[in-house]
């Protein structure tokens, strides 16, 4: 919407017409992810112009044809961590802005968590076995210097 969106209710009756008038917000601006991980995903964005009393966030597998319930978010807050999310998994995640009543269109992001990948790895010295667990952030490292013993 472009900052001056209004909604307009008509109410008519035999001898004149009454006209409400109410501000509809714009969605949050520059959404975006802020973090993740395995299990969980941050997002943030920008404050839309105009009033506001609160935000409402809602997400779902992208595979998944529901939305989790919405969760109300104050409107001093511009990030917002979704946490016991499932790794290597697709999630739609939309915001909305709400000024009183009125609410404005969603705002809309997918995202993918991060996944475990787990490294068995034998010293050549001593002969012992150790698990390593990588994620989908880059780790670099040389297998030459890592010390198991």
């Amino acid at each position: 919407m472009c900052g001056s969106a209004v909604l307009h209710i008509s109410v008519a009756c035999s001898c004149c017409t009454v006209v409400f008038s109410f501000p509809v917000p714009d969605p949050p601006s520059s959404l975006m992810l802020a973090n993740k991980g395995t299990t969980y995903i941050e997002i943030q964005w920008g404050r839309p112009t105009g009033g506001l009393s609160a935000y409402k966030v809602r997400y779902k597998k992208v595979d998944d044809p529901n939305y989790s319930s919405e969760t109300t978010i104050e409107k001093e807050q511009t990030t917002f961590q979704i946490d016991q999310l499932t790794g290597g998994v697709e999630y739609q995640i939309q915001i909305r802005s709400v000024s009183n009543a009125e609410h404005s269109m969603y705002a809309l992001i997918s995202i993918t968590t991060g996944r475990h990948i787990q490294v068995t790895l034998l010293c050549e010295s001593c002969y012992m076995l150790s698990d390593i667990i990588l994620s989908d952030i880059v780790i670099t490292f040389v297998l030459e210097r890592l010390n198991l013993c």
